[in-house]
């Protein structure tokens, strides 16, 4: 369990979900997999850190027959990860909030969730 995950408001379940995010810049524009999602946020494998509290465009293409999600989120943390085996560029988990999910965004990716759990 990582650190933080007792904390959430809302269950995340490890699942890689396709995710593009940018940040309206060249800066940020990246087409990764989730390492977790949930109605609180994602965790995502970048290359490259991005800085706290940088805004994010993000587009989830949830495997639920619906429309992709499209959102704003907000960088909490970005930490290199440690296992760098077999690989030749650094890589960094990146957690990233949903604070202006519409309930029915919500809704949608609690469904979602417990889709796992239950």
């Amino acid at each position: 369990m990582r650190k933080g995950q007792n904390r959430r408001k809302y269950p995340r379940v490890d699942v890689e979900v396709t995710v593009t995010l940018n940040d309206g810049t060249e800066a940020v524009n990246y087409k990764t997999e989730t390492r977790d999602v949930g109605a609180g946020g994602v965790c995502v494998k970048l290359e490259s850190f991005v800085q706290a509290p940088t805004s994010v465009n993000i587009v989830l293409k949830l495997p639920d027959g619906q429309p992709p999600l499209e959102t704003v989120g907000r960088v909490a943390w970005c930490v290199q990860e440690r296992k760098l085996v077999r690989r030749k560029r650094a890589a960094y988990e990146t957690g990233i909030s949903f604070p202006d999910l519409s309930v029915e965004q919500r809704e949608r990716l609690i469904r979602f969730a417990h889709s796992f759990l239950y």
